[in-house]
């Protein structure tokens, strides 16, 4: 159940890049442009073969990269610890193939980066890596708590995470001041209250 929540913790972490991944691939097709997102595809899916492969690799003997992985992680009474090679994989490749389609798409439409954009993509960043972290912390600490033994154990776990980190998320698009935070907060209290919404 530890490597479990390790597992989760590792994902926490790349729910943006997931969330705008199919993004960036609609943008691409938008501008009749099938070619980059299908070479980006292969391209993640190739990585995260290869990072699979590598990362269970190191994973499996002594060394500096399994020990920093299980100390992060807090994993170093495990001696196997290689199924977090598979999460730890797909969050790499898949940030890879973000940048690599971020790289090509500022390079494709440079008019639409504005400061107004980058703005809002690091404060939608940043508020997903409080995300991550809150969601982590609460893995961490639920998992040193109590004893995960069964299903229902494991579920409500990941259900308290995932509630935490999204209300870390709205909290910190809040205080940042992200419209679409502010708005969808807007729109909950509205119905909390039972108001129309505007």
């Amino acid at each position: 159940t530890r490597l479990t929540a390790a597992a989760l913790g590792i994902f926490a972490f790349g729910i943006l890049l997931f969330a705008l991944l199919p993004l960036f691939v609609r943008t691409f097709f938008a501008a009749q442009d099938t070619k980059t997102p299908t070479f980006a595809s292969f391209l993640g899916i190739g990585l995260n073969i290869i990072l699979a492969i590598v990362f269970l690799d190191v994973l499996s003997e002594q060394g500096f990269f399994k020990n920093l992985t299980a100390a992060i992680l807090k994993l170093g009474d495990i001696d196997d610890i290689r199924i977090i090679a598979l999460p730890l994989a797909l969050v790499v490749s898949t940030a890879i193939q973000f940048f690599v389609l971020l790289f090509l798409f500022t390079k494709k439409i440079q008019s639409v980066i504005t400061k107004e954009l980058i703005l809002f993509v690091g404060k939608t960043f940043f508020s997903s890596l409080v995300l991550g972290v809150v969601a982590y912390i609460i893995l961490r600490v639920s998992g040193d708590s109590f004893a995960l033994w069964t299903y229902r154990e494991v579920l409500g776990q990941m259900i308290l995470a995932s509630v935490g980190g999204i209300a870390s998320y709205v909290v910190a698009a809040w205080i940042l001041k992200v419209p679409e935070a502010r708005n969808l907060l807007r729109i909950v209290t509205a119905r909390w209250h039972g108001k129309p919404h505007s």
